[in-house]
């Protein structure tokens, strides 16, 4: 009977060690495994290169609105002479003018030589009309048209009169649609108009640019 009671305790301790050998040997197994999954992760994440896409636009700059008699969807010169002097040009040219109605004009303002002649006893303005595309001056951002996007310059040199170095001349938007905006741009001695000597001449420089 006690032999009996020995061999029972002995092979209940023997299961008890195997049963404690397998659960160290399965928790080392979890461990490894572990210690496999994180090694494999660590490793797809240094030997995969993360891929950066930067989109970088052009960098906006002034840029001369065209040339004279543009075509279809395009800004550019349309004409340039003297007007009649306006004591209120911010009213006077939001309007389209007519040849007819300037002093001397030529429809090339890049240069050359004016119509007509600007009359000795008359003060007048310069004035210069062109326009620009939806690519020049339209803001897509706030949907209008950006007169601040534009600008136009005028050098004078006269026979007779004080020259006028390159001048920013004031913009007066007259209209527009989707496609373009139309300005024009003048330049009046300081609200006091120009006046000429009989028989002078003048010569002159103009351009208009967009900021785009």
């Amino acid at each position: 009977m006690l032999q009996l009671i020995l061999m029972r305790k002995i092979v209940m301790q023997d299961r008890t060690k195997s049963i404690f050998k397998a659960g160290k040997i399965g928790f080392l197994l979890v461990i490894v495994a572990v210690s496999v999954v994180t090694a494999m992760m660590y490793l797809q994440q240094v030997s995969e290169p993360v891929m950066q896409t930067t989109i970088q636009s052009a960098p906006r700059s002034w840029k001369p609105v065209g040339y004279a008699n543009p075509g279809t969807g395009k800004g550019g010169f349309l004409c340039f002479g003297t007007y009649p002097h306006q004591a209120v040009p911010g009213t006077a040219y939001k309007s389209n003018l007519s040849n007819a109605t300037m002093y001397e004009f030529t429809d090339n303002p890049a240069g050359g030589e004016l119509t007509r002649e600007t009359p000795y006893t008359q003060l007048f303005d310069f004035v210069l009309t062109f326009r620009v595309n939806a690519t020049q001056g339209y803001n897509t951002s706030g949907s209008r048209w950006m007169d601040s996007w534009v600008q136009a310059n005028l050098t004078i040199n006269f026979d007779f009169l004080a020259d006028v170095p390159k001048t920013a001349m004031t913009i007066v938007q007259i209209s527009n649609n989707t496609v373009y905006a139309w300005y024009n741009a003048y330049l009046n001695k300081g609200g006091a108009g120009y006046q000429i000597s009989k028989n002078e001449k003048f010569t002159y420089t103009t351009d208009a640019s967009a900021y785009y």
